[in-house]
């Protein structure tokens, strides 16, 4: 009768274990979509106009956009610090859009706040968040997303959990609730009510100047997916995105000189086109 029981309890824990890996597959395939409106949309666009700009700028060595980086933390973040340097200019012309600036050590980070549709944003490539994530468990402090998450997406569980049964992980804890929120309150202050908020983590992959991929994600404390959106729809944005990249009120002539690819190109352009026109008159 015990061996007969034993040998139940181990069908029972690999039937669970089995059914949790299916489960967690087929949601995570199917992806959750977020609720939305016409101005998050806007923002979202505008978020990842952003991203592209930076990674754009990011290839271009010139000392004149070194020096023009609002951060700038080692050349292992080149890109990462181009993409915030955009996203400092976005939040200074979108209404309601705001920048949280904290640090980590040495290194530098920002939030992007959006007041009218009470969401807090950061990004970060893929790479990161799946080495982050892997890291938790080890870590001494918490890791500012962890801290986030918990605060302002506390309420909301992710869309698959493993089961509890004999050792079976649980949403294991990592940190207290203290430790966590005081985390958070280090990095905003008093800037926003938390309690009016939810967090959404922009993750993206590119090649060299180019994103090749791009996921909106809504994340519990564990980093684990609550919601999660596939966005890639928006790297390529339409028309009026390119004519007005950041404020509805830039008039034209002034997007136009924002949408330049790199200090000095046009000119050259121009002399080029000098230089051709004397050809012709000589010939």
């Amino acid at each position: 009768m015990i061996t007969l029981l034993s040998i139940n309890k181990q069908s029972l824990r690999l039937t669970i274990r089995c059914f949790y890996v299916k489960i967690k597959e087929k949601i995570k395939g199917v992806g959750k979509m977020f609720s939305s409106n016409a101005s998050i949309e806007t923002i979202l666009r505008k978020i990842v106009f952003a991203i592209g700009n930076g990674l754009e700028d990011a290839g271009c060595s010139c000392k004149d956009y070194r020096s023009a980086k609002k951060i700038e933390n080692s050349t292992h973040f080149f890109y990462s610090d181009a993409i915030n340097s955009k996203i400092l200019d976005l939040c200074t012309v979108v209404d309601g859009l705001s920048a949280v600036r904290f640090k980590r050590t040495s290194w530098e980070l920002l939030v992007i706040v959006d007041k009218i549709n009470k969401r807090t944003y950061n990004i970060m490539t893929k790479k990161t968040f799946e080495n982050a994530k892997k890291k938790l468990a080890n870590r001494n402090t918490p890791y500012y997303l962890q801290s986030i998450c918990h605060v302002e997406n506390g309420n909301f569980n992710p869309c698959y959990e493993q089961l509890s049964l004999d050792g079976l992980d649980n949403g294991e804890k990592f940190f207290t609730n203290d430790e966590l929120a005081n985390d958070y309150y280090k990095i905003f202050g008093n800037e926003i009510d938390s309690s009016e908020y939810s967090h959404y983590t922009v993750v993206y992959s590119h090649e060299r100047k180019s994103i090749t991929e791009l996921e909106l994600l809504k994340l519990d404390e564990n980093l684990e997916t609550i919601e999660h959106q596939n966005i890639s729809e928006y790297i390529t944005p339409q028309l009026p995105l390119y004519e007005t990249p950041y404020s509805e009120n830039q008039n034209k002539a002034e997007t136009k000189n924002n949408l330049r690819l790199k200090p000095g190109v046009k000119p050259q352009l121009k002399n080029n086109d000098n230089e051709n026109d004397n050809e012709k008159r000589q010939s």
